[in-house]
């Protein structure tokens, strides 16, 4: 796979509905590999990690890296819990 070459910040109070820029990033980032920092998401949105799940399964089939990092580490915890793993979605808890 290929190293993530953009890059997009979600906002603290995600909503999905609301945040077009995640959406309009990934449409326009298709072809690229792509690395979603999550250092502002404080909970789990169970709707946005489904989003989040199903557009890195489009990176993979293509054979491009999309990975998910800064996620705190009660995020990280949470994922886990849910069966999020890293070989679902390729995510980074913060340093």
């Amino acid at each position: 796979m290929q190293v993530a070459g953009k890059s997009h910040t979600i906002a603290d109070k995600f909503s999905f509905d609301e945040d077009t820029a995640l959406k309009v990033f990934l449409r326009e980032n298709t072809a690229s590999p792509v690395e979603i920092c999550a250092q502002n998401l404080r909970k789990v949105d169970s709707l946005l990690f489904q989003y989040l799940i199903a557009a890195s399964q489009k990176w993979r089939n293509q054979g491009l890296s999309f990975t998910v990092t800064n996620l705190s580490p009660e995020v990280g915890r949470a994922l886990n819990l849910m069966g999020i793993h890293t070989d679902i979605l390729s995510w980074k808890v913060a340093a």
